[in-house]
């Protein structure tokens, strides 16, 4: 939450339902992902296509079946 998330309700839902760790981290992390979500109360839960141009391939994870989403 110090890196400017929202403790929001969604958030606490995937914290409660999946094995997941809030850490703080370099950028540099997120850029060699395997796969980046998107979640929110509005969208549910999107897997990102892609970041800093590097297409992120079509993954399937758990957290795509909690909450519906555009995937």
């Amino acid at each position: 939450l110090k890196t400017g998330c929202l403790a929001g309700t969604t958030r606490e839902y995937l914290m409660e339902n999946l094995e997941c760790f809030e850490v703080e981290n370099e950028l540099k992390s997120i850029m060699t992902a395997d796969a980046i979500f998107l979640t929110s109360a509005g969208i549910g839960v999107v897997r990102a296509a892609e970041i800093d141009g590097r297409n992120l391939e079509n993954c399937r994870h758990p957290i795509l079946d909690i909450l519906p989403g555009k995937n």
